[in-house]
């Protein structure tokens, strides 16, 4: 992937929800480039589209119409199995639940991506120590989910997003379930791994969260009514899109 190319690049993206006949439009075609080491926060009201968007993204969805674009590959035309194996090579995902599994210790839900890669033992065990240091959870690699609070699963989730070294983040609601001193230490790491580089989008509904992105794409019925980029510089202007 070249500097300039894109991670993410939707055109005129169109899904589609059918129930007892009635057409339901969740995304009404949608553009978005999303460039490498941006951090973007995908807002709006319940039922504009949001989860719909990070599903397609992260390719656990399909289009009902477009084109979808990652890192100049077509996923469109890939079929199941191979969207499977990009999202497993390339993606990784941050959810509110963070969908730990109690069964396994900390080191051991963080080491189970790079299992699942064929990443040798020894790779493994100084990937999964860097990724736990770095969210200083390492004195707690040994405990599991029910022995840690609410902030430590997340930060635990979030050392298993990171350890494949994705292209794209996906974080869906990464502070729903803590408390607001959680909440701000879960987003400082966040914002750390965006600051080194890392592209991320995260569906949100706290402007405060969203206020660490360095865009924001507010969402209604499907459709983006605001596009805001680098609101967090004051000098940088903020043009608006409204569809």
């Amino acid at each position: 992937m070249s500097a300039s190319e894109p991670v993410v690049d939707l055109r005129q993206i169109y899904k589609y929800h059918y129930t007892d006949e009635v057409e339901t439009t969740a995304i009404n075609g949608l553009d978005l480039r999303i460039d490498p080491g941006e951090f973007v926060a995908i807002m709006g009201p319940s039922g504009s589209g949001k989860s719909t968007l990070l599903n397609l993204l992260g390719l656990i969805d399909e289009p009902s119409r477009g084109q979808y674009f990652f890192r100049g590959q077509e996923v469109t035309q890939m079929n199941r199995r191979q969207r499977a194996d990009l999202r497993k090579r390339h993606m990784a995902f941050i959810f509110q639940s963070f969908n730990l599994i109690d069964e396994l210790t900390a080191f051991e839900n963080v080491e189970l991506p790079l299992r699942y890669l064929g990443v040798g033992r020894r790779e493994r065990t100084e990937r999964v120590d860097m990724a736990l240091a770095e969210l200083e959870m390492a004195h707690r690699s040994g405990h599991y989910p029910y022995q840690l609070s609410g902030g430590q699963q997340q930060r635990i989730a979030i050392a298993r997003a990171i350890v494949t070294r994705p292209d794209l983040i996906l974080a869906d609601e990464p502070t729903g379930n803590l408390d607001s001193v959680n909440s701000e230490k879960v987003m400082d790491k966040i914002s750390g791994l965006h600051e080194q580089g890392a592209t991320i989008v995260m569906v949100t509904h706290s402007p405060e969260d969203a206020a660490r992105a360095g865009r924001i794409v507010e969402l209604y019925d499907g459709m983006p009514v605001l596009f805001e980029r680098d609101h967090l510089s004051p000098n940088s202007p903020t043009p608006q899109t409204n569809a």
